[in-house]
């Protein structure tokens, strides 16, 4: 007679543990030495008018200037360019309000983007709408006080198009990406080179088809360009894009394409230089280090922040010691500002959610030569203009941080969660009850208001515990319950 009984061939606690390890520790993070603080505000503009934040820079003179769309509420269709020269303490060095002269009635300007160059003036770029059908791209040039120099106008079809990024080359002159407005009559996406007057060097258009979109070009140091964006990589595909990586010599033609890897079909939308060689990309999901030869060393996808609200990240800087500061905005209908620095190894280092209590618009942000980072936004209902200096804390922070750096749990099975703030004395406080927690994956893992996490559906999520501004994130495992196997 056979004898039966029950035994295990694998420890759970085995398989447990190896599926941990796949998961991506280092990203969880302890966001205590980084907090900020408000350092100063300002606002600005007047409420008779409709206030469109569009974009935050340091200056060269370590200030700062904003750049606003301005609207009368009675003719929206008039509008004049707001500029804001701050000091660095927050006071208003000077403010220009520019009307386009050459504008015809019921015309419009619209910035979209600014930079500061080498003279000290600076550079708008956007569009003029002149009916509902037409529009052309459009650049603006003020002196270091703000002064009117010179405007141009671009046009490439019919329809029109709009600057979306500029950038100053190393011969004085700019390098531009323009977006056609015309969805029906589609055409290839722009690319403008101009001298320091705005003058034509030469125009590039690519390709015509469905999908393809040019996001953002960057000069190469060695001469050329790099630009990322959207492109057709098999024409038998029914004009399936993917994310390409397009390069063009001084001349603007295009000398290669290459498809970079992103994550979740991001979009590529903004491209830095970073100091030790090689390019960040920004994209709709994620952000993509790439080595100078184009090839991704690292891909860090923003759902690895671990929050469960999508934010859409809008802007990013290149921070003092080589990491990354992200800004932007979630999508709740509650919508915060959100701060995210991440290292220079792609790992999360912290998320800042500034106080903020309304607003209707963020423009782009920047990081700060401090440590710290500076936004603009439009109070509610775009009565003014508003611009928020952070800081790195004053105040000796101390760290946050749960139980485990990794959890894992049984399909039905609650867990609880210990959430610990060490303070600047070295006291442990349990601060579990007053913490703030989310899920990266509430249909795996879900976590309520005490920090209990309960399992849902084998797989893995990422939990997002917040308190006093600091973040702290820990990947979870839930498997399916044990089944003993029976052995004969």
């Amino acid at each position: 007679m056979k004898k039966n009984y029950w035994s295990r061939s694998i420890s759970l606690f085995s398989i447990v543990t190896g599926l941990l390890l796949t998961l991506s520790i280092p990203n969880t993070s302890h966001a205590a030495n980084n907090a900020l603080e408000e350092d100063w505000s300002i606002l600005l503009s007047t409420s008779t008018h409709v206030n469109k934040a569009v974009k935050v820079i340091p200056t060269l003179d370590g200030g700062y200037l904003t750049l606003g769309n301005r609207m009368t509420r009675d003719t929206p269709y008039r509008t004049t360019l707001e500029f804001n020269k701050l000091t660095n303490q927050g006071q208003l060095d000077w403010a220009k309000r520019i009307q386009e002269p050459r504008l015809e009635a019921g015309s419009a300007v619209t910035a979209q983007d600014i930079i500061q160059t080498r003279d000290g003036g600076y550079v708008v770029g956007g569009y003029v709408k002149e009916s509902a059908e037409s529009s052309h791209s459009y650049l603006l040039k003020v002196n270091s006080s703000g002064q009117y120099q010179w405007s141009r106008r671009f046009t490439t079809h019919p329809s029109g198009e709009s600057i979306q990024r500029v950038r100053e080359t190393q011969d004085g002159g700019l390098i531009l990406t323009a977006s056609i407005s015309n969805s029906v009559n589609h055409a290839g996406p722009v690319l403008f080179k101009t001298d320091s007057q705005g003058s034509d060097v030469w125009i590039t258009t690519l390709t015509d088809y469905p999908g393809q979109e040019i996001s953002d070009v960057i000069e190469k140091p060695e001469g050329g360009y790099i630009a990322v964006g959207l492109t057709l990589q098999d024409p038998n595909q029914n004009y399936a894009t993917t994310s390409a990586l397009l390069t063009l010599n001084a001349q603007g033609k295009v000398a290669g394409t290459s498809y970079i890897a992103n994550h979740s079909g991001g979009i590529p939308q903004q491209i830095e230089r970073v100091a030790e060689g090689g390019y960040i990309i920004r994209t709709s999901s994620g952000l993509n280090r790439l080595d100078a030869g184009g090839n991704s060393l690292w891909i860090t996808p923003f759902q690895n922040f671990g929050s469960e609200i999508s934010v859409q990240y809008t802007y990013l800087t290149i921070a003092k010691d080589g990491g990354y500061v992200l800004t932007g905005v979630d999508s709740q209908r509650t919508r915060q500002l959100h701060i995210t620095k991440v290292s220079s190894q792609g790992n999360h280092a912290w998320t800042y959610h500034p106080t903020v209590t309304g607003f209707t618009t963020a423009g782009y942000g920047s990081a700060t030569s401090d440590g710290g980072a500076i936004l603009t936004y439009s109070t509610i209902d775009s009565q003014h203009l508003e611009t928020l200096k952070l800081r790195p804390s004053s105040v000796q922070q101390g760290s946050f941080y749960l139980d485990s750096d990794a959890y894992s749990i049984t399909i039905g099975d609650t867990l609880d969660t210990v959430a610990l703030y060490k303070d600047g004395n070295g006291k442990v406080h349990n601060a579990t009850a007053e913490a703030q927690y989310s899920s990266s994956n509430s249909a795996v893992a879900s976590i309520d208001s005490q920090g209990n996490i309960t399992g849902i559906k084998a797989g893995t999520a990422t939990i997002t515990a917040t308190y006093k501004g600091i973040t702290f994130t820990a990947p979870v495992l839930v498997v399916k319950p044990y089944v003993a196997i029976k052995s004969h």
